[in-house]
């Protein structure tokens, strides 16, 4: 909001809030689109166009530095079964895929996250 300070104006703030926590920010975000419908329809259609574009750019954001966590991704890991043995048998009732064994697994796996830091290891 601290962008836009006509728009602070016309929603009636008396300023925009310089705070830098995220809860103030959330809760300005959520009175300031509360406050949009006392806008023309011509503004309140540029108002979610610009919240929708900057929120497109922070979602870029986070998916190129790999901290979005929003959505799953999918990825090659042209992984490899190098073993494969039973870790609970077949219990032999019924037909359910619950009663059939349990298997583990020894893979050869590409791993496509950055390796761990020494910091976050300890």
């Amino acid at each position: 909001m601290r962008e836009e300070p006509e728009l602070v104006k016309k929603l009636g703030y008396d300023k925009a809030d310089d705070s830098s926590d995220d809860t103030d920010k959330r809760i300005e975000i959520q009175q300031a689109t509360g406050r949009v419908a006392l806008l023309t329809t011509a503004e309140q259609e540029e108002f979610y166009e610009t919240m929708l574009e900057r929120y497109k750019k922070k979602v870029d954001f986070k998916i190129q530095a790999g901290e979005y966590d929003l959505e799953m991704e999918t990825e090659d890991l042209c992984a490899e079964t190098l073993e494969k043995r039973p870790t609970i048998a077949a219990k032999g009732i019924g037909k359910s895929v619950f009663s059939q064994p349990t298997y583990e697994e020894v893979c050869m796996v590409n791993v496509l996250k950055k390796p761990f830091t020494k910091k976050e290891l300890d």
